[in-house]
């Protein structure tokens, strides 16, 4: 399994169990090749309730430096200064 088709799977896995989880979700989102897949990856992080989920995808998108989820990333920020 890999490619695009994968990163609806490991979007749902995260922010994955136990440290090796997290650093292997981790590592096969930012490695997933092709500039549509940041977009896919903006679109699931605007999908995510849980926090910790939210915040292991943002590092994956900074990492991929996804300009993409730029706008959702300021939304969630903005949320957490209200909440």
């Amino acid at each position: 399994m890999g490619g695009a088709k994968a990163v609806p799977i490991l979007v749902s896995m995260l922010p994955g169990e136990g440290e090796e989880m997290q650093e292997a979700l981790h590592l096969a989102l930012s490695a997933v090749p092709g500039k549509e897949v940041n977009g896919e990856l903006a679109k699931a992080l605007a999908g995510l309730k849980d926090n910790g989920a939210r915040m292991a995808l943002l590092g994956v998108l900074s990492q991929r430096r996804a300009r993409e989820a730029g706008a959702e990333a300021l939304k969630l920020a903005s949320e957490s200064e209200e909440g």
